[in-house]
C-alpha cells in the first residue's frame, strides 16, 4: 500500500497568554492595551489570509488549540509554497506541514 502524503498549511492564531504576555506583578496595564492592539491586526491580517486560502479552493480540516490547518487535494509541497506566494501570503503567517494520510 502507497503511503500518502497529506499536505496541509498551518496558521498560527495566538498562544498562552504566558506565552504572549510579560506576566509581571503588578501587570503592565499599558503592555496588556499594547498587545491588544497587537492581537487585533494579527487577526485581521489571520482573517484575509483565511479569506484568500478559501477563495483559491483551501478547506480547514483540523482546528488545534493555538492553529488552524487547511488542505487542497493534490498538492505538493512545492505547489503549495508556490501557490502561498501567488496568493501574496507569507513564511512569516503560515506552515507547510506533511502528514501520512
Amino acid at each position: 500500500m502507497k503511503n500518502v502524503i497529506f499536505i496541509m498549511i498551518s496558521v498560527y492564531l495566538f498562544g498562552k497568554p504566558s506565552w504572549e504576555l510579560k506576566l509581571t506583578n503588578p501587570m503592565d496595564a499599558q503592555h496588556v492595551m499594547e498587545k491588544g492592539y497587537d492581537l487585533q491586526r494579527r487577526l485581521r491580517k489571520i482573517g484575509i489570509i483565511i479569506a484568500r486560502l478559501q477563495a483559491s479552493g483551501w478547506e480547514m480540516v483540523e482546528n488545534k488549540t493555538y492553529n488552524l490547518y487547511f488542505h487542497k487535494q493534490g498538492m505538493t509541497k512545492e505547489q503549495t509554497w508556490e501557490e502561498l506566494r501567488t496568493l501574496s501570503i507569507g513564511k512569516r503567517w503560515v506552515e507547510v506541514v506533511e502528514d501520512n494520510a
